[in-house]
């Protein structure tokens, strides 16, 4: 059985990166731009060349990493990542409803902004909500 679960991952007919049921990590690259058009191609690159292991650190409760995901997911990151508001929100409420001892004043702040109303309409709120619940679960098995 080992060596069967280690010829599909060799082949790349499974990946083992994410626990099943979350999305890939490169699905939220922002394939539509090159880093080499943006305004600061090293900082994309970096940003891009980072984004599996923060995504992977973020699934195990990294709460450094959540944090650097919500940011992407909320702004882009240099057009690295491609843009979802309401994820980067859900990933924000996600930090505060994990209890990572590390959260703070700053956190507070960011969800404030990427939750609020210069961010999301009510009706984005509201899926923003919706999606943590399900993060926060999944996590948890996870976990």
């Amino acid at each position: 059985m080992r060596f069967v679960i280690a010829a599909l991952y060799a082949c790349g007919c499974v990946d083992l990166s994410e626990p099943p049921g979350w999305v890939a990590a490169g699905d939220y690259i922002n394939t539509a731009v090159e880093c080499r058009q943006t305004a600061d191609p090293g900082a994309c690159e970096r940003i891009r060349t980072a984004w599996d292991r923060n995504y992977t650190d973020a699934l195990s409760g990294s709460y450094d990493a959540q944090r650097t995901i919500s940011f992407c997911l909320s702004t882009g990151c240099e057009q690295a990542i491609r843009e979802d508001r309401t994820l980067g929100c859900a990933w924000r409420l996600v930090i505060s409803g994990s209890g990572h001892p590390e959260a703070g004043e700053t956190d507070t702040a960011d969800r404030a902004h990427f939750c609020g109303p210069d961010m999301l309409d009510q009706q984005a709120r509201t899926e923003a909500q919706a999606q943590s619940e399900t993060l926060l679960k999944m996590l948890r098995k996870t976990s």
